[in-house]
């Protein structure tokens, strides 16, 4: 058997609908000695700003000696300092001693000037994850979770997810192994490891029981997603905002309580906003951990590849999340006001080669699979986070974001 090397490749477009901060980094905030508000903008200043502008000799030696404060003031008065400095736009007053929700940045050099700017991005790896939601939504068509509410006093009514079922299977370990179903698929094994030059292709089976160094079900899944290449998705068009969040409590809503408890406030792109990038599949995986020169997984049953499956999963699994949302907010004050948002996210979903989805601080209906057991979706009201991050702008869920996809 021949099998030719090749790349499945697909352009990605990913544009803001609702305010979404996806941090990717271990420095998740900014802390209130990190930002500084001036003129409706928030700049951003750090050490490593303070000693490129006196590289660029827009601050002297001697201001290095100012208290903080008055060094600041300093930059901030002079505009051609300010074009240095990553800033984001601010529609509020906030307070500047309040932690900021971080977005991811990457840094590009400028080799010429000898400087360096941060751009706006979404990780791949933060891509890949939502590939991997996608993936296990793909092959779920059943769903059902226990579930309890804590009684303690710190910790009263949480929600606690004891235990799930997945296609009438209890789930103990791995759950993408114990719902794979590597028959919906076609493994090649080059077993000839030694040669590249030469190729002993054989079906997994087969190669299992003539090798001691079995492959599993668990492994084919590793392999999937090693073939997957997800590349960062940049800030094409658009700005960064920042954004009052609110954590809205549908119980309060329903005694006519507060609605709201301590804001939030994240850096956002601006609705609107697009990023763009790349995803790979590579049909083969070379120097694989167990010394195989390659191994094929192709889908036997349609043309789909694994990525595309991905897709169809964070169709599916939106189209749940978005259901249960409304559920959730139908019987509030906020019901009326979110339909037509709703009913966007429907009809985006529905779209051919695009999805919508959630990421970033968006809540556990997108970190697990709650939405899909939609019984107790629509029968059991302590089942449904009593809590949900809102925008106060614009007064819509945070995290939703739409995926065009195009394959080249």
């Amino acid at each position: 058997m021949d099998i030719t090397p090749s790349i499945n490749r697909y352009k990605i477009e990913l544009k803001i609908l609702s305010p979404a901060c996806v941090s990717g980094s271990e420095e998740i905030s900014y802390q209130s000695h990190e930002y500084f508000i001036h003129e409706g903008r928030l700049y951003f200043v750090s050490t490593e700003d303070i000693f490129n502008l006196y590289e660029k000799g827009i601050i002297k030696e001697d201001d290095l000696d100012l208290e903080y404060k008055e060094l600041i003031d300093k930059i901030m008065k002079n505009a051609y300092a300010k074009k240095y400095l990553r800033s984001a736009r601010l529609d509020m007053e906030i307070a500047n001693k309040l932690e900021l929700k971080k977005f991811g940045y990457i840094k590009k050099i400028n080799m010429d000037e000898g400087s360096h700017e941060e751009r706006p991005v979404i990780f791949g790896t933060t891509v890949k994850g939502m590939l991997r939601s996608g993936y296990l939504a793909y092959w779920i068509h059943d769903c059902h979770y226990s579930y309890s509410r804590t009684d303690s006093h710190k910790l009263k009514n949480q929600l606690k997810l004891d235990s799930v079922k997945i296609n009438h299977k209890e789930i103990k370990e791995d759950i993408f192994a114990d719902i794979f179903d590597k028959n919906q698929y076609t493994v090649m094994v080059n077993a000839n490891s030694n040669d590249k030059f030469k190729e002993n292709w054989m079906e997994l089976e087969k190669y299992n029981k003539s090798h001691s160094n079995q492959i599993n079900d668990a492994e084919v899944i590793k392999l999937i997603f090693k073939n997957i290449v997800c590349h960062d998705l940049v800030l094409k068009d658009g700005e960064m905002a920042i954004e009052k969040i609110i954590k809205f409590h549908r119980k309060n809503n329903k005694e006519k309580k507060s609605n709201h408890d301590i804001p939030l406030y994240f850096e956002t792109p601006t609705i609107g906003s697009k990023f763009t990038g790349e995803i790979w599949y590579k049909y083969d995986t070379y120097n694989y951990d167990k010394q195989l020169s390659i191994i094929s997984i192709e889908n036997s049953c349609d043309e789909n590849t694994p990525v595309e499956e991905c897709f169809a999963g964070l169709k599916k699994l939106s189209q749940n999340i978005i259901n249960a949302e409304y559920e959730m907010l139908s019987k509030t004050s906020l019901g009326n006001r979110m339909k037509d948002f709703f009913e966007q996210l429907k009809k985006e979903n529905e779209k051919e080669d695009q999805f919508v989805c959630k990421t970033g601080y968006a809540g556990i209906l997108s970190k697990t699979l709650m939405a899909f057991d939609k019984t107790k979706i629509k029968n059991h009201d302590k089942y449904l986070p009593y809590t949900i991050n809102i925008a106060q702008k614009d007064m819509i869920p945070t995290g939703w974001v739409k995926i065009r996809y195009e394959r080249i």
